[in-house]
């Protein structure tokens, strides 16, 4: 029987929190405390992939975009993955396929190992909040073809990032067209 009550009670509070991301969505609520506050955005640079899904002919690459002083920093951990040119002289081209996002490689530096609390926007409930940087890098497929898996583990492995770290982390994003 207490299972039915803490249930009841469980109801309630989530109904509260229902009712404010209501309003939230309605426009009734401000949906822009934050406007102003944050970062400008990094400046991106022009980097090259061969995709894992899709046959292109050959010397052909696709022009995909990364953080450019991520990319400065860590540009030998994508070697054969990644890169931020292309020799036209020996007839090597590239092209943007409408609809590609390219498989990437997110890096999360600062992350707290116990969290702080915080409140939602939308809903006013209280929550951890783990905080961090993250950003990422496309890579594609290397000269010695392998699975989008294969490929991120080699980069992962190149940053020396493993299961039991708790301030780093580092997150797979697979490639769509």
């Amino acid at each position: 029987m207490a299972d039915r009550y803490g249930d009841i009670l469980r109801g309630a509070r989530l109904k509260v929190a229902l009712d404010n991301y209501i309003k939230y969505l309605s426009g009734e609520v401000s949906r822009q405390p934050n406007i102003g506050k944050g970062k400008p955005r990094a400046e991106n640079t022009e980097l090259y992939v061969h995709p894992f899904g899709t046959t292109l002919a050959s010397k052909q690459s696709v022009l995909v975009s990364g953080n450019k002083a991520f990319w400065g920093t860590h540009k030998s951990k994508f070697a054969n993955y990644t890169a931020d040119a292309i020799v036209t002289e020996n007839g090597e081209t590239s092209l943007k396929l409408k609809g590609f996002r390219a498989a990437r490689a997110s890096y999360k530096t600062g992350i707290s190992p116990t969290g702080k609390e915080a409140t939602s926007n939308a809903t006013k409930m209280k929550y951890l909040k783990y905080g961090g940087t993250s950003t990422s890098i496309p890579f594609g497929n290397s000269s010695t073809p392998k699975t989008e898996s294969a490929a991120f583990d080699d980069i992962k492995t190149k940053f020396g990032i493993n299961k039991d770290a708790k301030e780093t982390k580092m997150y797979w994003q697979r490639e769509k067209y």
